[in-house]
C-alpha cells in the first residue's frame, strides 16, 4: 500500500524521507515530547535512521502507516504521526502523535487527528483504533475524549519512566460505528 499524503489547513502529512533524519532526531531526543510516551530518550543519529527504516518496512509489511507532520507555510517537520501495531486482519490499530513543543496549544494535534482517524476507518477498514494516554498527559486525554474516544479503563503502573516513578495509563478506544455516528 502506498502512504497517502493528507493535507489539512496548515499542516502536510507525507510519508518519513531519509531526508527527514535531523527533523525526527530533533523530535525524538526531546525529553518534552518523549515525556508521556515511555519511549528512551534518543542521544544518537543512529537511532533516526532505524525509526526511518522501521517505517519503510512497517508500511510494506502494513503493521505502521507513519507520516511526518510538516508545517505547509514553512515546509517544517514539527512532529510524526502513526497507526502501527496495525493488526489488519483483525481490523485494529493504535495510533500516535508527537510535536514539538513550540508548536503545542496551537491547535495542530486537533487538526491531524480527526484525517488520521478518517484514513484507518476509511482506507484501512479498521474496526477499531486504540490510544494508550499517561494518566498524567491531561492535554492528549482531552484531545482523544474531543474525537469520541472512550475512556475504558487504566491500567496501573503501567511502566517506569525514567524517573523511576510508576505511571499509570488509560486505555482508550474508538469504534468505527462510533466515529461514523
Amino acid at each position: 500500500m502506498e502512504l497517502p499524503k493528507i493535507e489539512t489547513k496548515r499542516l502536510l502529512l507525507r510519508e518519513i524521507a531519509e531526508s527527514d533524519l535531523d527533523h525526527i532526531y530533533a523530535i525524538y531526543s526531546n525529553p518534552s515530547v518523549i515525556r508521556y510516551t515511555g519511549d528512551t530518550l534518543w542521544t544518537e543519529k543512529e537511532e533516526a535512521v532505524e525509526f526511518i527504516e522501521g517505517a519503510h518496512e512497517g508500511l510494506e509489511e502494513e503493521s505502521l502507516f507513519g507520516w511526518c507532520v510538516e508545517l505547509k507555510e514553512t515546509k517544517r517537520v514539527i512532529g510524526t504521526c502513526a497507526l502501527f501495531d496495525c493488526e489488519l486482519e483483525k481490523r485494529v490499530a493504535e495510533i500516535s502523535y508527537e510535536i514539538l513543543p513550540d508548536y503545542w496549544r496551537q491547535g495542530l494535534t486537533s487538526e491531524l487527528l480527526p484525517p488520521l482517524i478518517e484514513f484507518g476507518f476509511k482506507a484501512l477498514d479498521l474496526n477499531r483504533i486504540n490510544a494508550f494516554a499517561d494518566s498524567r498527559n491531561t492535554a492528549s486525554i482531552k484531545l482523544l475524549t474531543s474525537n469520541h474516544f472512550k475512556n475504558e479503563g487504566l491500567m496501573r503502573e503501567s511502566w517506569i519512566d525514567s524517573d523511576g516513578c510508576p505511571v499509570d495509563e488509560h486505555v482508550m478506544g474508538l469504534l468505527q460505528r462510533e466515529w461514523l455516528a
